[in-house]
């Protein structure tokens, strides 16, 4: 006979790295986390990775966030945490259009939000800015209007 090994998983206290299950759950029912687990364990953890790269991608001309994506729990940067959490939950459900029409505001909310961070009308509070030398770099290429989505 054979059983379900992951019986013992709880998404909300899932581990996965700067964000936890409970971080996803602002967006996406446990229900749907829980089925995109089912089909693949790494399936979340890789939608992380790729939503903190795709932050790190936007913000990286002023802000280094590697130390931040290193903090857990309350320590984390709230608008670099919604950030991520935001684009973690888009590449979750990419390919679900039902899922995604339920994030159009949010996602409005990301771009803005991106856009008043890399126009400087908006700050990261404890986040360290990049140096001076790297910001004049000209391999430093702005992504400013160019969204992934």
């Amino acid at each position: 006979a054979q059983y379900n090994m992951r019986e013992n998983v709880d998404i909300k206290v899932l581990d996965l790295g700067y964000l936890t299950g409970i971080d996803l759950m602002q967006y996406l029912a446990e229900s749907y986390l829980d089925a995109v687990y089912d089909k693949g364990s790494d399936n979340l953890m890789r939608a992380v990775h790729m939503a903190q790269s795709i932050v790190q991608n936007y913000l990286a001309s002023l802000y280094d966030l590697r130390s931040e994506y290193e903090k857990r729990g309350w320590d984390r940067n709230g608008v670099v945490l919604r950030l991520v959490i935001f684009a973690a939950c888009w590449e979750i459900a990419s390919g679900d259009e039902a899922i995604k029409k339920s994030l159009v505001d949010a996602y409005r909310d990301f771009r803005i939000t991106i856009d008043e961070l890399q126009n400087k009308k908006q700050s990261l509070l404890d986040v360290p800015s990049v140096d001076s030398s790297i910001l004049s770099s000209p391999e430093v290429v702005s992504t400013k209007c160019q969204y992934l989505y």
